[in-house]
């Protein structure tokens, strides 16, 4: 008996010894990846007022391999009352005019920048606008909606039960508890970019740009 458990005791080590490399962050296990370069699409984006488009990021690393998951992604627009961008991409116009997003990506240490260019039509930021709490795919869509200040947001909930948390966001409506099967409407009063979640499905966010 004792000479089984010291060999059941070595195999375990084996199988824990053996357990896999390290990841690097990016969502695949061996080597840190370093970063070579990035894409971005679109490069031009036009807009009208109220308008959002998202802008997405690829990294490419030294080894010519797409880098999952990327991470490290940081947007910012050079005119922000042209047209500004959330944490996701999401690039909102707001006024007539152009401006420029400078995107950064830092991986490994190394960091790759690129340029895309706005430009946002004449017109007017709509005071109204509707999300839909998509259950199949536990999301909110449009993932981005603009509003002028005093402007409503509509969400449509149907089977299955969301809720809307604004956290801790300074001038943010009231939040929306657990429903299903219903509309719940909020006032945005006051300017700002509101990120909102759905406190029980993780990932579950939108965003409310007030202007």
């Amino acid at each position: 008996m004792r000479i089984r458990y010291v060999l059941s005791c070595a195999a375990l080590a084996v199988v824990v010894s053996c357990g896999g490399s390290g990841s690097d962050g990016s969502g695949t296990t061996g080597p840190p990846q370093t970063l070579a370069s990035i894409a971005v699409t679109p490069t031009t984006v036009s807009l009208a007022a109220g308008g959002v488009q998202t802008i997405s990021v690829t990294g490419t690393g030294t080894d010519g391999k797409v880098i999952q998951n990327l991470s490290g992604v940081r947007y910012t627009s050079q005119n922000a009352l042209v047209a500004d961008v959330v944490a996701l991409g999401d690039v909102a116009g707001l006024a007539p005019g152009s401006t420029t997003i400078d995107i950064s990506v830092t991986v490994g240490g190394v960091t790759k920048s690129a340029t895309v260019a706005v430009t946002v039509a004449a017109g007017t930021l709509p005071s109204s606008a509707a999300v839909g709490a998509v259950d199949i795919s536990n999301t909110f869509f449009p993932r981005t909606v603009v509003v002028q200040r005093a402007g409503t947001v509509q969400w449509t909930f149907t089977a299955v039960e969301h809720n809307v948390s604004f956290g801790a966001a300074a001038g943010a409506p009231a939040a929306i508890g657990l429903v299903k099967n219903t509309n719940v409407s909020r006032t945005f009063n006051t300017a700002g970019n509101f990120q909102y979640d759905c406190t029980i499905h993780a990932g579950m966010t939108g965003f409310v740009v007030v202007r």
